[in-house]
């Protein structure tokens, strides 16, 4: 045998084994991801479990789990349909409210990108009077409030007060000409 065909069978070995090495690294990291991603869904439906104990045992009414609704958006000036989905609707003294579970460090915190884009869709999709955010790993619920939301949905209050004004008036007047022309 020469030299190159040495060389060559070298070559052509090492190039087989590098191939073979990085198959089944890939194979390893795509069976770790799949492992680390089933433990996160399992601890989030446990999380949700645990939430929705907390929530009874705390005295709220859940009405439903996983509560969907669909909204819509304009883009490009065409209605496009979303689907929103809460881990829990429900109530408390008669306040209606969203409750949305969240495990691990980062999404834990309301001030997480992704858990306060959440939260602040709920707060403008669903018909609630409270947001509530359960965190599982401490066993924790927050009341979430956005002040700019508050008070653009404030109703104007002199409107409901001279309507309530007139009405008030105009049912005075009509009993008391109704009293006195019979």
């Amino acid at each position: 045998m020469t030299l190159e065909s040495e060389l060559f069978l070298l070559l052509t070995a090492a190039f087989s084994g590098g191939i073979t090495v990085a198959a089944a690294v890939f194979i390893i990291l795509r069976i770790l991801r799949r492992r680390r991603i089933k433990r996160r869904f399992k601890r989030g439906a446990e999380g949700e479990r645990e939430a929705l104990e907390y929530l009874r045992h705390h005295g709220f009414t859940v009405d439903a789990g996983q509560a969907e609704l669909t909204a819509e958006m304009l883009v490009d000036r065409k209605v496009r349909p979303f689907t929103v989905r809460a881990d829990y609707l429900g109530r408390k003294r008669g306040k209606r409210c969203v409750v949305e579970v969240k495990t691990g460090k980062q999404a834990v915190d309301p001030l997480c990108s992704d858990t306060r884009r959440q939260l602040l869709e709920y707060a403008l999709w669903y018909d609630v009077d409270k947001v509530y955010l359960y965190n599982a790993d401490d066993a924790e619920l927050s009341e979430i409030g956005f002040p700019a939301l508050m008070r653009r949905s404030r109703p104007n209050s002199i409107i409901p007060f001279v309507f309530g004004m007139f009405a008030g008036a105009s049912a005075i007047t009509l009993f008391v000409v109704y009293y006195f022309h019979h």
